[in-house]
């Protein structure tokens, strides 16, 4: 009996030995380190078009201009730089005009005397010509228009200056496409923006990808004033239907330009829409009516 016992234990222990060979095999290992994961950035920078890049806060102005004139365009050139990193999305650029405020604010006169000498500024309502030297002192009016012209204390100024802003992928050469700005005029004629009218307004100006250029032209005009504006009319000669403009003479506006690099394009939020109120004293229902007796047939 000892004997086979110990056969038995012996038949094991190879079995063991052998099944367990069977089931080796060859493996390898490989690690995989220094691994991580980081946020990338948003980085906008900002060039003129003398190629001079800036960051915030040493971003000179990008439109600066004097002595202009009423009915003539000019163009200013700037562009825009994502140096940031991340692949996930292309984001989006958009524009701010802030801080808007007028200087040099006067009336008519002095700066007629002191820019066009003696130079006529209007006509009365008999057809006289008035001239810089016309009565100061008395209200304007048909007969004395020469004090008409106080523009600019609430930044009138810039109720007179046209803009259009348009974008290239391409140069400073172009091809240009006119960024849609008439979602923000709120005076007629609708398809002429003012500049006013941008004041805190959210201007997309597109997609930058990263490592791309979005290169932008803003374009402003003063516009004439006509005598039609101004509440009242005189007799008309075409050689001084705009003299209300001379009310421009020396005024200006001040601003500033944000650009900022979003991940997302902005969209309108749709407005929240309160939950009906319930009524605090709700009908009270009337009792059903009782049912009529039904008729039992004859037998």
């Amino acid at each position: 009996m000892k004997k086979i016992l110990v056969s038995l234990m012996t038949i094991c222990l190879v079995a063991g030995i052998i099944g367990g060979g069977l089931f080796a095999d060859w493996t390898d290992i490989e690690i995989s380190r220094d691994n991580y994961f980081k946020a990338g950035a948003m980085d906008l920078k900002i060039s003129d078009a003398e190629g001079n890049w800036y960051q915030y806060p040493d971003v000179p102005p990008l439109i600066q201009y004097q002595d202009a004139m009423p009915e003539s365009w000019k163009e200013f050139f700037f562009d825009l730089h994502n140096v940031g990193q991340g692949e996930q999305f292309i984001p989006w650029v958009y524009m701010h005009i802030v801080n808007l405020e007028c200087f040099g604010i006067q009336k008519v006169q002095p700066e007629i005397a002191a820019e066009t000498g003696n130079a006529p500024v209007g006509i009365t309502a008999d057809g006289q010509l008035v001239y810089a030297a016309e009565d100061w002192t008395r209200p304007a009016g048909p007969d004395n228009p020469a004090l008409l012209g106080e523009f600019g204390e609430n930044c009138e100024f810039a109720e007179h200056v046209e803009v259009e802003i348009y974008t290239s992928t391409v140069g400073f050469e172009g091809p240009w496409t006119q960024v849609d700005l008439t979602p923000y005029t709120t005076r007629a004629p609708f398809d002429i923006v003012k500049f006013d009218e941008l004041v805190c307004q959210q201007i997309s100006l597109g997609q930058l990808p990263n490592c791309e250029v979005i290169y932008v032209m803003v374009r402003l005009r003063l516009q004439d004033i006509y005598q039609n504006e101004l509440g009242f009319d005189l007799p008309v000669i075409p050689k001084f239907e705009a003299w209300p403009t001379n009310a421009l003479m020396k005024d200006g506006m001040r601003f500033d330009m944000v650009f900022e690099l979003l991940q997302f394009p902005v969209v309108d939020v749709p407005p929240i829409v309160e939950p009906p109120v319930p009524d605090p004293c709700p009908p009270v229902a009337e009792p059903p009516e009782p049912c009529p007796p039904v008729a039992v047939p004859p037998c």
